[in-house]
């Protein structure tokens, strides 16, 4: 082939225009090799005796063309251009296929000028024409503002997304540059567009091209559009701020609905400009969590990345009206930080705010930012306050901030301030600093502050003060008996034995609480009276609880003119024939409540409380009321050993939820079932395997525990804190890792386990409902109509599991068994949740038992097909009775007939059964 091309000396661009008939009508009868060769020797005439005769027919052969005939056309054509001919390339722009378009824009790159121009503009006001983003590409790079008039038409009949491109081109202030007025009216053509998207563009591409009347020309357009149009005016409008357009931005910001607010959010974040700050405040008052999260956001990212001015921005917050405004600026504080130090010294001012909670979290935040670092602004201006609570926050900040450069000062304010929880506070943190110079200075507190001294004898311990003994060995007399108590404790913990003497005489003393601590310790050192006191010794109510101990009895009750009765197994038997008169039982209860209690029982009040009998090693949880005969009491005794999950029989997946870092897991059951046992089995398991933080919070205490390798602090109602309120909202000051909350019996107590949940903690507690989806249902419906649908979202995502649990008797009324309902929440429950569709949770829960899930019926099933439980116990409790008897081969009872044939949408049938029924039924 090459020497045929060779060959050729002399001919004209017709003849070699000729031979692309010939490779056209050869091709399909042809090797890929030998076409290839015919499509080089082309290539190479082509070159040799260009031609304008060759541009039309190689224009119209590239339709017919293969890949490689194509290339060979894109490179030779424009050597052989022919401005007459432009038509036809223009035609090759609009052939349907893409390929054909393709090489046709390359060629136009080249060889394109005004006449193929023209024909163009005509060619894009036709709706048919498909070539006009080719045209586009292959013009704008030579054109420049001469490309006006085809953008235009593009503009005016093209398709959306040619439109948009069209626009895109038209934002380039240095293309048009020779005629801005031109582009600027080109790209008003798509203000009127139907499509929002091609409106957004057009917004986009007016407010690039900077024109003067912006918001007066896009501002209308932007009425009954969708949020990309929105969006799109925003983002410009926001480049070219004056007090026009803030007032614009903060009325939609107003007037909403959430999503455009979102949409201002996102563009004010984008701008990063310190002039549209007044919205994010406006947002931070909005009554939609959403906005007001968003809001914290975009000011934690600006002041992050300096857009705005940080210590500022937060001052500026902290001064709004706003309870919910000043809140979040104390959480955008701790999460901005304080790099450079400016901020706190801004922040302190703020200890003195009105709110708690914002004093709280600003405290949270400076100690965090600076640590140390604010010792000494806390010292020179807080710490002398006129302010009580401004006062209590500062030695907050110095109790956590653990400073020994505080040491003077706290010690000075313990002596000397003259409210009784600042100087207790500073005792805290004066035990807090580790610092054995101040031993001193606390005995002589002892003696200065007798208020003080339970709280000087916890320093003391901290300390682990030895050389404090002496002086705490004289308290074990003291009048009160919590100074008594901690003195004795100390003693115990600390003493060699020197000083246990003292507490020799305590072993009558009238509080339980003292008597229980000066019996342990009396007996390490053997110094505890020889054999069991004699029955004159003991007091009646004391003589009443070792004879229910004697019988194994799980409760003792008493009640007005009737004789005290026992429940043993399940079953309530009486303690005698004598009745008991409401006045004796109130003679017997005196001695063993504070005053406090005896004036609620008076009251008619229920009192919550823990007793112990220190002499037999015995532990209550009493509950006094009132009722219809008069005072009553029940006393339910509590074992000393705590058990483990294993021997307890809880499923093995529970212990697993010790593990967990934060969330809510709950105990479901009816009273009697063991839940709080259940809870203490956790606890323990925590308290054995992990280093945390554990704070219960109980009414009254049941379980004591010792440190193994958790720190536990427990809170007995009445005994530690005035109330559950009080007790709940100081807990999360005290930085725990796990909290028990006991039963979640009110609104109050449910928010603050899911509050607490949700930041991070591993909250505990107890439901009285015996199903997982009913417990769930308990804690989202205790919340007003109006907040369920956002207490859903939350229980969703801070719920990790729910067990609930039954005690059955026996088959021959032993030992009674424990059957366990276990959920763990998964994506799919959490969806439930969210959607309110709890009744379907049973289904999910039966088909995961890969993930250590079961159903309360299912295990009701296993116990009785084992024998170990008592089959009318064990089908009293289930829930869909009929199927538990099918299991068992039982006939079905009467209330389990095909009459009930349609099952409530859970899938659980719940209802009485006549037990005579059934086959061996009592």
């Amino acid at each position: 082939m090459d020497g045929f091309v060779a060959s050729v000396e002399s001919t004209t661009a017709a003849e070699v225009s000729k031979l692309l008939g010939v490779i056209l009508d050869l091709r399909p009868r042809s090797t890929p090799h030998v076409h290839s060769l015919r499509c080089h020797a082309f290539a190479s005439l082509a070159t040799r005796f260009a031609g304008p005769e060759i541009f039309a027919p190689g224009l119209k052969a590239l339709a017919q063309s293969d890949p490689a005939l194509r290339d060979v056309l894109v490179a030779v054509l424009p050597r052989s251009n022919d401005v007459n001919a432009h038509d036809v390339l223009c035609d090759a722009l609009g052939n349907a296929s893409p390929e054909v378009r393709a090489a046709a824009a390359e060629v136009l790159k080249q060889v394109g000028g005004r006449t193929a121009l023209e024909i163009l503009v005509r060619r894009a006001l036709d709706p048919a024409f498909v070539g006009r983003l080719e045209a586009m590409n292959a013009l704008l790079a030579r054109a420049g503002s001469q490309a006006l008039p085809l953008l235009a038409a593009t503009l005016r009949a093209g398709k959306p997304l040619e439109k948009i491109h069209a626009l895109r081109a038209l934002g380039s202030k240095e293309r048009f540059a020779k005629d801005l007025r031109g582009a600027t009216e080109a790209a008003t053509i798509g203000l009127a567009d139907r499509d929002d998207l091609v409106v957004a563009q057009a917004i986009t591409t007016l407010g690039l091209l900077d024109v003067e009347n912006f918001v007066e020309l896009t501002g209308p357009r932007i009425e009954n559009r969708g949020l990309d149009v929105l969006r799109a005016f925003c983002a410009q409008a926001a480049r070219r701020l004056d007090d026009g357009i803030s007032d614009l931005f903060r009325q939609k910001m107003r007037d909403g609905p959430k999503a455009v607010r979102l949409l201002l959010l996102d563009v004010v974040e984008a701008e990063g400009r310190e002039p549209l700050f007044p919205m994010l405040v406006d947002a931070l008052s909005n009554r939609d969590v959403g906005v007001r999260t968003r809001a914290a956001q975009a000011i934690v990212t600006l002041s992050k990345n300096k857009a705005i001015d940080a210590a500022r921005a937060i001052v500026w917050l902290l001064r709004s009206r706003d309870t919910n405004v000043r809140r979040v600026a104390a959480d955008i504080a701790q999460r901005v930080g304080d790099a450079d130090g400016t901020l706190a010294p801004k922040l302190l001012g703020y200890l003195r705010d009105e709110d708690w909670w914002v004093r709280e979290r600003i405290l949270d935040a400076l100690v965090e930012m600076n640590g140390s670092g604010l010792t000494k602004h806390i010292i020179s201006v807080y710490l002398g306050d006129s302010s009580d609570v401004v006062r209590r926050f500062a030695v907050s900040a110095l109790l956590r901030i653990a400073d020994p450069r505080a040491l003077g000062a706290l010690v000075r304010t313990a002596q000397n301030d003259s409210d009784w929880l600042v100087s207790e506070l500073a005792v805290e943190a004066i035990g807090r600093l580790s610092d054995l110079r101040a031993v001193d200075y606390l005995v002589d507190l002892l003696q200065r502050r007798p208020e003080l001294r339970v709280a000087t004898i916890g320093a003391l311990r901290e300390l682990r003060a030895e050389a404090a003994l002496p002086a705490v060995a004289e308290l074990v007399y003291d009048e009160d008996p919590d100074v008594r108590g901690s003195a004795i404790q100390l003693l115990d913990e600390l003493d060699d034995g020197t000083h246990a003497l003292w507490v020799k005489g305590c072993e009558d003393d009238p509080s339980p609480a003292v008597r229980e601590v000066a019996g342990r310790l009396l007996r390490r050192f053997q110094l505890s009276r020889s054999g069991p006191p004699e029955a004159a010794e003991l007091k009646s109510i004391d003589a009443l609880l070792s004879h229910a101990a004697a019988q194994n009895a799980d409760d003792l009750f008493l009640q007005a003119d009737r004789p005290p009765f026992l429940k043993r197994l399940g079953k309530v038997e009486p303690l005698g024939s004598t009745p008991i008169s409401g006045a004796s039982i109130l003679e017997l209860l005196k001695p063993i409540m504070t005053p406090d209690q005896r004036v609620m029982v008076e009251q008619k009040r229920d009192v919550d409380f823990s007793y112990t009998f220190a002499s037999r090693g015995l532990r209550f949880r009493v509950n006094v009321f009132a009722q219809l005969t008069g005072p009553a009491a029940v006393f339910r005794s509590v074992k000393e050993d705590v058990l483990t999950m294993d021997k307890l029989g809880i499923p093995s997946i529970v212990a697993s939820f010790a593990n967990l870092p934060h969330g809510l897991v709950l105990v479901g059951g009816p009273t009697g079932a063991g839940k709080s046992t259940t809870l203490a089995a956790l606890i323990d398991h925590i308290n054995r395997t992990t280093a945390r933080h554990i704070v219960t919070i109980e009414d009254p205490i049941e379980v004591v525990h010792t440190r193994v390798k958790s720190l536990v602090n427990q809170r007995e109602i009445g005994s530690h804190t005035r109330s559950f309120a009080n007790a709940l909202r100081a807990t999360l000051r005290q930085d725990p890792d796990v909290i028990l909350v006991g039963e979640l019996r009110d609104l109050e107590t449910i928010a603050f386990a899911v509050s607490a949940a949700e930041t991070g903690h591993l909250v505990l507690g107890t439901v009285h409902t015996t199903t997982a989806d009913a417990t769930i249902d308990r804690l989202i419906n205790a919340f007003p109509a109006r907040q369920q649908p956002q207490i859903r979202s939350m229980v969703a995502e801070s719920l990790r599991a729910v067990t609930c649990q039954h005690l059955l008797r026996g088959p021959s009324g032993g030992r009674r068994v424990l059957a366990v309902e276990v959920m763990v929440n998964n994506d799919a429950i959490q969806s439930l949740v969210r959607k309110g569709k709890t009744f379907q949770i049973p289904t999910i829960i039966a088909m995961s038992r890969d993930q250590g899930m079961q159903l309360m019926d299912g295990e009701l099933i296993r116990l009785a097909k084992e024998g170990r439980v008592d089959i009318d116990d064990a089908h009293a409790k289930s829930i869909d009775k009929r199927a538990f008897e099918a299991a068992l081969g039982l006939p079905p009872s009467d209330e389990s007939s095909p009459s009930m044939s349609t099952p409530p949408p859970s899938g659980r049938i719940s209802g009485p059964i006549a037990k005579s029924a059934l086959p061996g039924r009592r």
